[in-house]
C-alpha cells in the first residue's frame, strides 16, 4: 500500500472510530476502561516522514485530525549519544499537548547490546512523555533485564514481532512473556 493510499485509509478509519467515540455513551464506557484498552491511534513511523521535526509531524497529524498516536524514529530515537534528554522530551510533550495530540506509546528496537542504562535511560524519556507503553522488538534473551527495567519504571512493554525477531508465533510470544508481569505483546 503506498504512503498516500496508507494515509487516505487512515484518516478513513480513525474519522469514523472518531465519530463513534464522541457519543456519550461511549465517553461514559471510555472512563471505564482500563489503561491496557486497545486504542486505534497511529505509529508515527507509517506516515512517511523521514525528517526528526516534531513541527512538521505535527502539520502532518493536523489534516487528518489524528489525536492519538505511537511515536516512533525518526521523531522518538533515544539511542543518539547526546546526553540527558528528559528536558527534551516534557518539551515534545508540551508541543503535542498543545497541538492536542496524546502519544500513546514510543516504538523502539532494543540491539542486544544496549546496556541497562540505556535502557533505563529510554524509559525515563518515555516517562517524560508521560508515555507508560513501550512498543519494541527485543531478542528473547534480554526479556527478564527488560522486565526488571520496566517495573523499575512503572512501565509496560508490548513486544513486537518485526525486524530480527525471534519468536515466530503468537503462541511462542505467548509463552515468551508469560512470567513476565511488565511485558506484552503487540499486535
Amino acid at each position: 500500500m503506498s504512503g498516500s493510499s496508507r494515509r487516505q485509509f487512515l484518516a478513513l478509519a480513525l474519522s469514523a472510530s472518531c465519530t463513534a467515540a464522541q457519543t456519550p455513551s461511549a465517553k461514559k464506557a471510555s472512563k471505564k476502561r482500563s489503561q491496557l484498552a486497545p486504542v486505534l491511534g497511529i505509529t508515527t513511523t507509517s506516515l512517511g516522514l523521514k525528517d526528526a521535526s516534531i513541527d512538521k509531524l505535527v502539520a502532518a497529524l493536523q489534516p487528518l485530525k489524528l489525536r492519538l498516536i505511537s511515536l516512533g524514529a525518526p521523531h522518538f530515537n533515544p539511542w543518539t549519544g547526546k546526553g540527558n534528554r528528559i528536558a527534551e522530551m516534557r518539551d515534545l510533550r508540551q508541543k503535542f499537548s498543545t497541538a492536542a495530540i496524546l502519544v500513546r506509546s514510543v516504538q523502539v528496537d532494543i540491539a542486544p547490546e544496549r546496556t541497562d542504562g540505556e535502557i533505563a535511560r529510554m524509559l525515563a524519556m518515555a516517562n517524560a512523555l508521560d508515555v507508560r507503553h513501550v512498543t519494541a522488538t527485543v531478542p528473547v534473551a534480554m526479556l527478564g533485564r527488560l522486565n526488571s527495567l520496566a517495573q523499575k519504571q512503572g512501565m509496560l512493554i508490548a513486544l513486537l514481532n518485526g525486524g530480527r525477531s525471534e519468536i515466530d508465533s503468537v503462541n511462542a510470544f505467548q509463552n515468551s512473556v508469560q512470567s513476565f508481569g511488565s511485558l506484552g505483546i503487540a499486535l
